[in-house]
């Protein structure tokens, strides 16, 4: 399992607030993962620097080295983070799957408009039941 978050820091110009672009509120708790999903020994957690998954990571280094070119995408901001590290694995010759019922918004036409755009254009959109008849199972027993 390889995880992103996107770095708590606000842009030096204002870039990131006065466009309205989503955030977390408050501090590093915020960005806390809830304990069904929090990475384990062996998984590798990294800080993009933009919404992209991919801005400023090794991510795609990290999917080479493992012989991945099809990344399963989740996560909160369906209209930012996940439309953009979907655009952007796709950008980078890679097969993106976005597993629909597992990324949020703050509002159902945001993600609805970004699932709709990824399948459109870039993306492969499933739900966690598709993601897993495609690729099988891969959650240990014991998370």
């Amino acid at each position: 399992m390889l995880y992103t978050l996107k770095t708590a820091e606000r842009e030096r110009d204002g870039r990131e607030t006065s466009f309205g672009h989503p955030h977390l509120p408050g501090g590093e708790d915020s960005r806390d993962i809830v304990d069904a999903i929090r990475p384990q020994v062996g998984d590798s957690v990294l800080v993009a620097k933009r919404f992209s998954a991919f801005a400023g990571t090794r991510l795609r280094r990290r999917l080479a080295e493992l012989g991945r070119d099809q990344p399963v995408i989740g996560g909160v901001f369906a209209r930012t983070q996940v439309l953009l590290a979907a655009a952007d694995a796709w950008m980078q010759d890679m097969e993106p799957f976005v597993v629909a019922d597992a990324v949020a918004d703050r509002a159902h036409d945001d993600h609805r408009m970004a699932v709709d755009w990824i399948a459109a254009t870039c993306g492969a959109v499933r739900t966690v039941r598709g993601v897993v008849d495609v690729f099988g199972d891969p959650v240990p027993q014991h998370r």
